[in-house]
């Protein structure tokens, strides 16, 4: 991750863990059901950082035993 360059986008990330945060800026969209789970306590705050910095087209994590498809959003430019 920290020698990815900006200028080769990354198409699909692949986590075994949610980034965390996952719940943030969902515009009106149904959250993810986690369960008995609090929701602001799952994901790992390394897969976000991973996120943030490779910018993919699709992040796909299979963890927290839950389905979840959230709302299309767009990164901010690198810089």
């Amino acid at each position: 991750v920290k020698a990815h360059s900006p200028e080769k986008p990354v198409d699909l990330f692949l986590s075994a863990q949610w980034a965390s945060g996952v719940h943030n800026m969902l515009q009106g969209a149904p959250p993810p059901d986690v369960g008995e789970k609090e929701l602001c306590k799952v994901g790992s705050s390394a897969v976000t950082l991973a996120a943030k910095r490779l910018a993919p087209r699709y992040h796909l994590a299979a963890g927290e035993g839950a389905f979840y498809e959230r709302v299309p959003y767009m990164n901010p430019p690198a810089g």
